[in-house]
């Protein structure tokens, strides 16, 4: 076995302390230390212990090491090998199909990694007769990605998935949500057509090896529970683990990256409640360094550079490339609210009319009513009729009743932030002096700037290229106050 730095060899010989992390960078010597502590265990408790390996290269690395010391003559942590037959080294994947055989045993599966394209394409054209406004289910990549979701996070029932906060994921779908309401009619098509062929996804099948073990069909039989590279677990993977102890006296240790890569399908990410997953870490995260190799030289400090107009051009094209990596039917809008100045970014689906702003719920969008063009710059003519209805969030308009839409056309509100094309939000109502407004006069309608003068009342633009129109006699009403202004990024 790989000779214990002291720092390393403090760590793995430390009194027993129940459920802690170790965290190391490549090649710091995690794995080694995870086998010295399943020894350091077995000597001093006797006890069941339970090494998951994620990898297959450290599968077979603690194969090795387990294997060396159990051949040494003399041992120095043992007086007889009885002790190391309590350990057992699984590979994650080996261990899963064992306990499904175990667990299945009455009516076998064929596991699959990904749903079949054909029993896709069957299940969406099923689902779009009963969802035939949701879009997003020309999207396949997304749609498998997402029912995996649904199943590393352990999402068993339809309320417990329109009501999950879909943190990191690609697409932000509203709570409650007609478009959830369709992925979760597509994924239980799908299980039902496969479990009739007798198959089933892996994803699957690690859920409902969780809720064997939590409704008892499954038994744990380990006391300690040591995992390699445990940030490469699901949330099902990491809780599943866990239930495999008999007895919650034991210790727990995961051996994980100090900076791994997000993944929404992982467990240990931002954001991870340890104690939702049934451990405690609270207090106990150990940081690995690297082992320092004799004859290294020490590399000189790299002296920062502006990047040249090739990097900066690369760096504009990946930009570019990811903002429009969003699906066709996601459009992205600004929201500038005119009486706090505070503006919104947010995205809406107009594959089903959903909106959302980090799952907003659908019962808080405000659906206003658009009417027709609004002149900035030469009055148009008035169209009662609405054209359409906009889906918004609520609280940016702050539920403001009497509001609706209005298409603005022309360049004379520029000054103010309103362009051609933008759609201004007006509150039906009164309008002081200095207001912005939708003013109707003489048959047509317009967006000005109200100013009242001693003998007539101005309507001015926000554009030096257009005078003011000078209110003296004619039909002339304020047909409410801007609010806000929504801008189609």
């Amino acid at each position: 076995m790989q000779k214990l730095t002291y720092s390393q060899k403090k760590i793995a010989h430390y009194p027993i302390i129940g459920q802690s992390i170790i965290k190391g960078e490549e090649q710091a010597g995690k794995t080694t230390i995870g086998i010295a502590r399943m020894l350091y265990l077995l000597e001093n408790t006797g006890k069941k212990l339970l090494f998951v390996a994620i990898k297959s290269e450290a599968y077979e690395v603690a194969k090795q090491q387990l294997a060396t010391v159990k051949s040494m003559e003399n041992m120095s942590l043992f007086e007889s090998d009885s002790h190391l037959n309590q350990g057992t080294i699984y590979r994650l994947e080996d261990l899963l199909a064992q306990l499904a055989q175990e667990c299945f045993k009455e009516k076998p599966y064929i596991y699959i990694e990904e749903i079949p394209e054909m029993l896709l394409e069957e299940a969406i054209h099923q689902v779009k007769k009963e969802y035939p406004r949701v879009k997003c289910l020309k999207e396949k990549r997304l749609l498998k990605e997402e029912m995996k979701w649904m199943d590393v996070k352990g999402y068993t029932s339809l309320e417990g998935y329109l009501d999950a906060d879909r943190v990191g994921c690609e697409m932000k779908w509203p709570k409650k949500g007609k478009t959830r309401q369709a992925l979760w009619a597509l994924k239980t098509y799908i299980e039902v057509e496969l479990e009739e062929q007798g198959k089933m996804t892996t994803s699957q099948r690690d859920l409902r090896l969780l809720i064997a073990l939590k409704e008892g069909r499954l038994k744990g039989q380990y006391v300690h529970l040591i995992v390699d590279d445990a940030h490469l677990l699901t949330e099902v993977q990491l809780e599943l683990l866990g239930l495999l102890r008999k007895e919650q006296k034991g210790e727990v240790l995961f051996l994980v990256a100090t900076k791994p890569e997000f993944s929404r399908m992982l467990g240990l990410t931002r954001g991870t409640s340890y104690k939702k997953l049934g451990y405690d870490m609270t207090g106990r995260v150990r940081r690995l360094k690297g082992v320092r190799q004799k004859g290294k030289v020490k590399a000189k400090k790299q002296i920062s550079l502006e990047p040249t107009p090739l990097e900066i051009f690369m760096s504009n094209q990946l930009n570019s490339l990811q903002e429009s990596h969003l699906p066709w039917y996601v459009e992205t809008y600004k929201y500038i609210n005119k009486l706090t100045g505070l503006e919104t970014i947010f995205k809406q689906d107009t594959s089903a009319g959903e909106t959302y702003i980090d799952e907003v719920r659908q019962e808080d969008v405000q659906s206003l009513p658009i009417y027709s063009d609004i002149a900035a710059g030469m009055p148009i003519e008035v169209v009662d009729d609405t054209c359409g209805s906009f889906e918004i969030p609520g609280e940016l308009t702050g539920h403001k009743k009497n509001t609706y839409m209005l298409h603005v056309q022309g360049d004379s509100m520029i000054g103010a932030g309103i362009d051609d094309g933008d759609y201004v939000v007006i509150q039906a109502g009164s309008v002081s002096d200095h207001e912005i407004a939708a003013i109707y006069y003489n048959g047509a309608i317009t967006l000005k700037r109200i100013v009242q003068e001693e003998e007539h009342i101005l309507l001015v633009s926000e554009n030096p290229k257009y005078r003011p129109i000078v209110i003296e006699d004619g039909e002339f009403r304020a047909m409410g106050k801007l609010i806000g202004v929504l801008k189609n990024l």
